[in-house]
């Protein structure tokens, strides 16, 4: 006991590095860099050498789980310990090649992370789009039954200012009313156009495409009732851990992991072999060049901590990232709530001004009420029914937004599509001819 403590302590910041290469030495690559040079003058030799290499391997393996001695650094206190307590041996050589080759996979994640991107930003312009062309098409035709019923009480009014029985101010006020809607359906009109547009460019074809072409809003409108645990239940938890970009996160950190490892293992002596071949005057001559890098000095600890740090940083985004989706997925659920409230409401007042005009049309009938009290009963009707389809459409919207959240498809999921038998091109060509 005081011997060794005596010897340990002799030690020195050089002596500490010559010691830690020639102690290293003892993982099995100086000899199979021996018996490989051994190979290349005497093959029979060589060959001859090396049972004997795995024997003595196998021997140490067995003696080292069957015999239970601890070391001197698990018995005794205050002992200088070079390096690490475990060092590995020719495995970690090899752990180090299958490190690298663990890196291709995770960076082919990464690389194909923009690629679904921007798939998924293709197909929320292609919904955003088209949803904005059904509405522009619906709204229009309740602006227009909206403009018909308030040109109708225009013109009854005039009818009436001419016998002296209405005011002018009554009809300068209807007049206007009139024009704004009108404005308003000019504006829904471009509105449509835009739309339409839009979804041309959204699926990669000009505009003039779509004229004649039936679109599908099944969709739309009949959107899908989602669960009141949407922002809670199992589509949370597949966006958490199924989206394409958490995906990609988790492949940088693990070609972050698989860098660290290699590094770890580049702290052992690197042993390459460089096969040759020519042909010398009828020779065939081959050549074997072994090469050798020997982290002499720090065993390799610099890359070792830069591997480290990336992947901490991997960690950190990774952690930002889901932050950031279960951020997206609270405001969305709450826009969609927020949006099935104020469309259950639009959709009372619609039932309740469907009930006044349902009234005033019984008053009508008994003579108890004249035409334009009528139509101010059924312009109401319609101006709740435009709120309601408002509020209809910003449901869907926020629909949308929860979809782009969670990246799962909320609204229809398989739309049929028809498969034309000969080519669109070639019908067109033969039409023009």
């Amino acid at each position: 006991h005081p011997l060794f403590l005596l010897t340990n302590g002799w030690h020195g910041t050089i002596a500490d590095d010559v010691l830690g290469v020639v102690s290293g030495r003892g993982d099995g690559l100086p000899a199979v860099v021996l018996l490989t040079s051994l190979m290349l003058y005497n093959c029979r030799a060589g060959r001859a050498g090396l049972p004997g290499y795995l024997l003595s391997g196998l021997l140490a393996q067995v003696l080292k789980h069957a015999f239970d001695m601890p070391r001197p650094p698990a018995v005794f206190e205050h002992v200088h310990v070079l390096g690490a307590a475990l060092r590995r041996s020719l495995l970690g050589r090899i752990g180090g090649l299958l490190a690298s080759g663990a890196l291709v996979v995770p960076t082919l994640g990464v690389a194909l992370a923009p690629s679904f991107a921007v798939l998924l930003a293709m197909r929320a312009g292609g919904r955003s789009a088209l949803l904005d062309s059904w509405a522009a098409q619906r709204q229009l035709a309740l602006e227009r039954r909206r403009l018909a019923l308030q040109g109708a009480l225009v013109a009854m009014l005039e009818q009436r200012l001419a016998a002296g029985e209405a005011s002018s101010l009554d009809v300068t006020r209807e007049r206007i009313r009139r024009n704004r809607v009108e404005l308003e359906l000019r504006d829904l009109e471009r509105r449509r156009a835009e739309a339409r547009v839009q979804l041309a460019t959204a699926i990669g074809i000009p505009v003039s495409a779509l004229q004649g072409a039936a679109l599908s809003f099944e969709a739309f409108e009949m959107p899908p009732a989602l669960g009141s645990d949407v922002a809670t239940g199992e589509l949370r938890r597949q966006a958490l851990l199924q989206r394409s970009d958490v995906q990609a996160r988790l492949a940088e950190y693990a070609a972050a992991q698989a860098a660290l490892e290699l590094q770890i293992a580049n702290q052992y002596p690197n042993l390459t072999l460089g096969v040759g071949y020519t042909y010398d005057q009828g020779d065939n001559k081959y050549t074997l060049s072994p090469a050798a890098e020997l982290p002499v000095f720090n065993q390799n600890q610099g890359p070792i901590a830069q591997a480290e740090a990336r992947r901490a940083q991997a960690a950190a985004r990774f952690t930002a990232l889901q932050a950031k989706i279960i951020g997206e997925i609270d405001a969305a659920s709450a826009d969609y709530r927020g949006a099935e409230r104020s469309l259950a409401t639009a959709r009372a007042l619609a039932a309740q001004e469907k009930r006044r005009e349902e009234q005033v049309l019984r008053s009508f009938r008994a003579g108890a009420a004249d035409r334009p009290a009528l139509l101010g009963a059924e312009l109401q009707l319609a101006a709740a029914r435009l709120a309601r389809f408002g509020a209809g459409v910003a449901q869907r919207r926020a629909l949308g937004r929860l979809e782009d959240a969670l990246h799962s498809a909320l609204f229809e999921r398989q739309a049929p599509l028809p498969v034309p038998e000969h080519s669109p091109r070639l019908a067109s060509e033969h039409i023009h001819e």
